[in-house]
């Protein structure tokens, strides 16, 4: 059953997200397989979004990953979105 997340999400970028996580790999690793997925235009909404889905956090939680400024600009509040 899908939910209104799936919308949003790409599946397939979850599970690369997720892998590559596994494997240690460096945040700015995870953000380019975002861009590689979901196309260079993807911005940092998007790459947040993704890794609250594919790591269950919170937005508070993803600004606290060492690394999160290589998100491309500055990660949303919650009062932003």
């Amino acid at each position: 059953m899908m939910n209104e997340t799936d919308n949003f999400v790409d599946r397939e970028t979850i599970s690369a997200l997720r892998k590559a996580a596994e494997r240690g790999v460096r945040i700015t690793d995870l953000v380019s397989i975002v861009k590689e997925k979901c196309g260079d235009d993807s911005n940092a909404l998007t790459v947040t979004w993704h890794f609250m889905n594919a790591f269950n956090l919170s937005l508070s939680e993803v600004r606290e990953i060492s690394g999160a400024k290589c998100l491309g600009n500055d990660l949303y509040s919650d009062d932003e979105i």
